[in-house]
């Protein structure tokens, strides 16, 4: 359905939740096109649990580098560490949930050092929990930006 709306309205969209459907990388080519179109009013973006990869999600997140309207993105049980930096880099991106997406100690410490030097003018929560190959440590590092920037909010 969302693939056959016309760009105009789509444009429209504030939220657009693509949760629990297998769509994959596939449709990754597809939102960039939308979010990064300057008429994108979309605010909320969940992709939880559509089978997608980091290469996808690296798509969506060099859009959403140019679009000044997402605010929340959900990336929840899906394979896509490799794609999770890039939405770091989004303008206005306030809340981003990683549950379950095989974050590891790496990329933890990773975003923990990009986030540290981040330039962070509004709140940013982060969720994290359920990243079973993230240590205690790691867990704590990403905890330990809120004494850094108290705009910073981590759910481990």
């Amino acid at each position: 359905a969302f693939q056959q709306m016309n760009v105009q309205e789509a444009t429209q969209l504030q939220e657009l939740n693509l949760s629990n459907n297998d769509f994959g990388d596939e449709i990754a080519s597809t939102l960039a096109g939308l979010v990064v179109l300057p008429s994108c009013k979309l605010q909320r973006l969940n992709l939880a649990n559509v089978c997608m990869t980091g290469q996808g999600i690296q798509q969506i997140a060099e859009a959403m580098t140019s679009n000044t309207s997402v605010e929340e993105i959900v990336l929840d049980d899906n394979d896509c560490v490799a794609g999770v930096l890039g939405i770091l880099d989004s303008p206005n991106i306030r809340k981003i949930s990683l549950r379950n997406i095989g974050l590891s100690d790496n990329v933890s410490r990773v975003i923990t050092a990009k986030l540290a030097t981040k330039s962070i003018q509004s709140p940013l929560q982060i969720d994290v929990s359920g990243n079973k190959k993230c240590t205690k440590i790691s867990e704590n590092s990403l905890v330990g930006l809120t004494r850094i920037n108290k705009l910073i909010s981590v759910k481990v």
